[in-house]
């Protein structure tokens, strides 16, 4: 299998390596200096219960121009990659994981396995949804968003929120199982 080869280790190594890169970027540099912008209000990407109109117009004008056009090029340049790093480096661990388990003797049935990687591609559609609804609002003037407009970019960032939260506890859960069944003298 594809799992058990070089190519695909290394493959999978890199790209966590470029998620957890981009990550710390977003978080240590572009997040901050939005916030900064904004009078320490969270951005959008930060709010996994979403907004409301009022929370979205205020986080839009104390962005200011030049803030929206920030957000809109150097952090949605990074999230370009970042939901398509976190569905690769999430479904090639659980696909690594998977047969890890089969080396042992505990096959997970092939309708889990695409549970995961499609509760892993419906997190990172979400997360496009919502930078498409976002980038729509930020290049947009304040006064001229509407409360659906709004309420769509909402929905998409607490969709984006509970999937992908989803797909790291279920991928924890994964972990934690063969670790368990590695360590226990029945799990040999």
């Amino acid at each position: 299998m594809i799992e058990n080869s070089v190519w695909f280790r290394s493959t999978l190594y890199l790209v966590t390596a470029l998620m957890v890169a981009v990550w710390l970027i977003m978080l240590g540099v572009t997040m901050p200096h939005l916030e900064a912008l904004t009078g320490g209000l969270k951005v959008f990407d930060m709010r996994p219960t979403g907004y409301s109109f009022e929370e979205a117009k205020a986080i839009l004008e104390g962005l200011g121009e030049a803030g929206r056009l920030y957000y809109a090029d150097v952090q949605q340049g990074l999230d370009r990659v970042f939901p398509a790093l976190i569905f690769l480096m999430v479904s090639g661990w659980q696909l690594l994981l998977a047969r890890k388990f089969a080396m042992r003797g505990l096959r997970l049935p092939i309708w889990l396995v695409v549970l995961l990687l499609a509760i892993n591609l419906a997190g990172a559609n979400s997360d496009y949804s919502e930078n498409s609804a976002v980038r729509a609002m930020l290049l947009a003037v304040p006064e001229s968003i509407t409360e659906g407009q709004v309420t769509g970019a909402s929905a998409a960032t607490i969709a984006k929120s509970l999937l992908n939260s989803l797909s790291y506890l279920l991928l924890l859960a994964m972990a934690g199982f063969y670790l368990f069944r590695r360590r226990s003298p029945r799990g040999g």
